[in-house]
């Protein structure tokens, strides 16, 4: 029997946002709020890490938060997946903060599944830590995905020769052929060329965010050397991943 991909209470209104950037007071919307983080739609560069206080205003009044930006979506990004630009952020608060915040989201009566998983999609997932592997396989079970575990590189490639996936989650330095080399040799294959690659890396640095997107990766998502339990989350992390599928799979 099929997974049934839980929901995620988020809030689909725009609230209005504030922060402040290099002595500057930046006004912003949100595009999704949940209890635990944000999407904040604005051009403003900020860095993977950084730690932002947030202001956000609720009907009940502001709400100010501290907030770490996981992931960017620039210029280049939003254009190629259709989302606008602006920044993913993990919240943090004091007790009584996150409570007001909690309130808000459970009185919202507007709950939808994000990026529901069309039945049948399929992820091939490359991690060669075996607790990591079997943790993010877990999630994206549950969250509707039908996933392949590889090891190595070298048997993630094999598997997506003999069925490709829609979406190849692997890890940039693997046993057998490292994540780079795997997603070269799939793009020079007619059959294969079509797999939408997640990179998940332990570099956040701008020259290997670079390399990735000119290579045709689809999401680069940098975590923690000790594994997937530090930097993006893994709720994060199969977030992106459901909105990845469901752009690629959508009724047209």
């Amino acid at each position: 029997m099929p997974s049934v991909p839980r929901q995620e209470q988020r809030v689909s209104a725009h609230c209005l946002v504030t922060f402040e950037l290099d002595g500057r007071k930046v006004v912003a919307q949100t595009l999704d709020l949940s209890r635990h983080g944000i999407f904040v739609r604005t051009n403003e560069q900020v860095p993977i890490g950084a730690s932002v206080p947030l202001t956000i205003v609720l009907p009940q009044g502001p709400v100010s938060m501290l907030a770490r930006v996981a992931h960017v979506v620039g210029p280049m990004l939003a254009r190629d997946t259709g989302r606008p630009c602006g920044l993913g952020c993990a919240l943090s608060s004091p007790t009584l903060e996150q409570r007001t915040l909690d309130r808000f989201v459970s009185e919202v009566t507007d709950v939808r599944v994000v990026a529901p998983v069309v039945p049948g999609t399929r992820v091939v997932l490359a991690e060669p830590q075996a607790r990591a592997l079997d943790r993010l396989s877990s999630l994206l079970r549950e969250a509707g995905f039908v996933v392949e575990e590889s090891f190595d590189g070298s048997d993630a490639y094999t598997a997506c020769l003999e069925q490709p996936p829609d979406v190849l989650v692997l890890t940039e330095h693997m046993p057998g052929l490292d994540g780079w080399t795997v997603i070269n040799k799939l793009a020079e294959r007619p059959r294969t060329a079509g797999i939408a690659p997640v990179l998940l890396s332990q570099d956040p640095s701008d020259g290997t965010r670079l390399r990735a997107y000119r290579m045709g990766v689809h999401d680069f998502v940098v975590r923690a050397a000790a594994g997937l339990g530090a930097g993006v989350s893994d709720e994060e992390l199969v977030l992106r991943i459901r909105r990845l599928a469901w752009l690629l799979r959508r009724p047209r």
